[in-house]
């Protein structure tokens, strides 16, 4: 859908209708790298929700509600950067278990030994106006040029590296001149504060890279810092943070998430689903099977709320004659 926009080579473009939630037109910036503003937590989702869904529980919380978002247009691909770090003194490993780094519909290319998870979780999110509900991924922010990262220079690397997600959409958010860099406050000018420097015992958002010279380390940024640090994946020295990136997701494949997150009026929690089904139709909670000959029947063998309060009162059911066994819980 939208590649065909933007394979056009058109960086005069500034209305994307199928960018995702938020603005469809560009405040700064090119289709190649361009900036359309900020996103509400309820315009996208609050960052307890992102955890409650993943199942992520390590770290100390900095910001799980009222969370801003910064939505980019960023080298043909649409994505929304948490404004604030969400947690503290979490390490990639804890990311990496939940699924939360690579944003692929594999293992990633460094599976924790003994704990390899898909890393294509995706989240919807209905938006008014919109027939089918946004698909986004979620994952970290690429920090450097190539994963491992080749070299030792991390301070070079940081400070001059163009073509880096971290670099291209991050300084573009710094007060003037900041860490020297020619290209700081050009779409806003945000206090180093609001991106996450004063972060309570950290600050420092942990990247996706890894390090060639030692695949255990991973890599983090500061936002005041200039430099790009090496660390080991399994330690967290109180400073190292997570600061998700939503990769909107349009591929034109079937959909069929490992887990698969619902909004709608009621604001219902994350939402978790076992059993086979290759199609999600337009209602999330039909989930069919096909059986290969283009019949479809419902395969729900669970469903489990976070809230069984605002559990939806009615499940459309497709095809009646087919049981289903549904069970609320608390979670």
């Amino acid at each position: 859908m939208f590649e065909m926009l933007l394979g056009t080579g058109n960086t005069g473009q500034t209305y994307f209708p199928n960018s995702g939630p938020g603005r469809k037109t560009l405040l700064k910036g090119t289709a190649d790298i361009g900036y359309f503003g900020t996103l509400s937590s309820a315009e996208l989702f609050a960052g307890w929700e992102i955890s409650s869904f993943l199942g992520l529980t390590a770290g100390i919380v900095n910001k799980e509600t009222d969370n801003t978002w910064m939505k980019y247009i960023y080298r043909g691909k649409f994505l929304f950067v948490a404004k604030e770090l969400l947690r503290t003194s979490v390490t990639w490993n804890d990311l990496y278990k939940v699924g939360a780094v690579y944003g692929t519909k594999d293992n990633g290319l460094y599976p924790v030994a003994g704990s390899a998870t898909n890393q294509f979780q995706v989240m919807l999110k209905e938006e008014a106006g919109q027939s089918i509900p946004w698909k986004l991924a979620v994952r970290c922010l690429k920090g450097a040029l190539a994963d491992p990262y080749v070299g030792t220079d991390y301070t070079a690397m940081g400070l001059v590296a163009d073509g880096v997600e971290y670099n291209d959409l991050i300084y573009r958010l710094l007060p003037l001149n900041a860490n020297s860099r020619p290209n700081t406050a050009i779409f806003e000018q945000f206090p180093t504060v609001d991106l996450g420097s004063g972060a309570a015992g950290g600050g420092y958002t942990v990247l996706q890279e890894t390090s060639q010279a030692n695949v255990a380390n991973t890599h983090v940024r500061g936002v005041t810092g200039s430099s790009l640090s090496s660390i080991k994946a399994t330690v967290s020295a109180g400073r190292e943070a997570w600061r998700p990136v939503f990769e909107l997701i349009d591929d034109g494949s079937v959909f069929n998430p490992y887990r698969l997150f619902s909004q709608y009026t009621g604001n219902a929690g994350p939402l978790s689903v076992t059993g086979a089904f290759v199609d999600v139709v337009q209602n999330p909670f039909q989930l069919l099977s096909d059986d290969g000959g283009g019949a479809k029947t419902l395969a729900i063998q669970s469903v489990t709320f976070v809230d069984v309060v605002r559990r939806p009162k009615d499940l459309t059911v497709v095809n009646p004659l087919v049981p289903v066994s549904m069970s609320f819980t608390r979670v």
